[in-house]
């Protein structure tokens, strides 16, 4: 949703050294690309399919090896409305390849950040939906597992909306729930 999910992830699940796979271009901002580089972010080149499959390699290697936790957002971009875009299947290769389990975490709320800090604070809500075992992810195709991480996530949030439309006609009206509907 935002620029700053890989950093309410990082924050959030510190105890676990996660890295990103990110766009060229993010590395070749001020300050920011070298953050990048010193959290062993990986550039994917999505415009070349040979490079991208590097990058995939080298992500599930380092997972392999337990050295890394690799994030994918596998939409490949952020979404500008807030819904689930389609998935780039190939995203869960890394994962695939080196036949590790996958956290599924769903995220909201983080479009406001860019407006709002550092003057305001920003309620980001992340979600932790499961994990889909090692052993799901080696006896299933990419797309497969694409499919499983999707109905998951569409699954939270369908629960959100209920949740918020459960809450404005049960007569408890916030500024809060108005904001989500």
């Amino acid at each position: 949703l935002s620029n700053y999910d890989h950093m309410t992830i990082i924050t959030r699940l510190k105890k676990h050294k996660i890295a990103f796979i990110s766009k060229p271009e993010n590395f070749s901002i001020p300050i920011v690309g070298r953050y990048l580089q010193s959290c062993a972010f990986l550039p994917i080149d999505r415009s070349d399919a040979g490079r991208a499959m590097t990058t995939f390699r080298s992500a599930g290697e380092a997972m392999k090896e337990d050295l890394l936790c690799y994030g994918i957002f596998p939409e490949g971009t952020r979404s500008r409305t807030g819904e689930l875009l389609p998935f780039h299947d190939a995203s869960f290769l890394p994962a695939k390849k080196a036949g590790v389990p996958i956290l599924v975490v769903h995220m909201s709320g983080s479009r406001s950040v860019r407006w709002r800090a550092p003057w305001l604070p920003t309620r980001v809500h992340m979600d932790v939906l499961g994990c889909i075992d090692a052993d799901y992810v080696k006896t299933h195709s990419a797309r497969e597992i694409g499919e499983k991480v999707r109905q998951m996530m569409e699954a939270c949030e369908h629960k959100e909306i209920v949740e918020v439309k459960t809450r404005k006609y049960s007569g408890v009206k916030s500024l809060q729930s108005d904001k989500n509907i």
